[in-house]
């Protein structure tokens, strides 16, 4: 295993405002590559609406032995 790095990252935002209330933001990685990974996240509302969106590219570093 190793730590990501940010490398690229892009945010979309729907023309809709979140309403006041509680927000859940949810990750996923889409592919844990050996050097790349690939991640995506999205932001819900209290009505399960989405409110914002995001995807990553991450370069993936070995962890430094302890």
């Amino acid at each position: 295993m190793g730590r990501p790095a940010i490398e690229d990252r892009h945010l979309a935002r729907p023309d809709d405002h979140a309403a006041s209330g509680p927000l859940t933001a949810i990750g996923r990685v889409i592919k844990p590559g050996r050097r790349v990974a690939f991640a995506d996240g999205e932001v819900l509302d209290a009505a399960g609406r989405s409110v914002a969106t995001a995807s990553s590219s991450l370069l993936v570093f070995p962890l430094p032995a302890a």
